[in-house]
């Protein structure tokens, strides 16, 4: 969780407030060993608290080596004023 974190709070520094910075995050990649809802909420706050205005949680679902969208749950975006 430390990298993604790093990235924000870093690219935020460089461009500062009046800049929106968008993180995108594979919420539900659906892989043995993946990250758990409570993993991902934890990392969206992270990233919030480090500078990022628009968190997109990307919903993917892993099926014959491919990733497809579900039913429609990648539009969903959190932004923060």
């Amino acid at each position: 969780m430390r990298f993604p974190v790093e990235v924000v709070r870093r690219v935020r520094e460089a461009v500062g407030e009046e800049f929106i910075v968008i993180f995108r995050i594979a919420a539900m990649d659906m892989l043995q060993g993946g990250m758990s809802w409570d993993e991902v909420v934890q990392l969206g706050k992270a990233i919030e608290k480090a500078g990022a205005n628009i968190i997109d949680p990307l919903r993917l679902a892993r099926s014959a080596g491919s990733h497809d969208c579900d039913d429609g749950a990648a539009a969903r975006v959190y932004w923060r004023d």
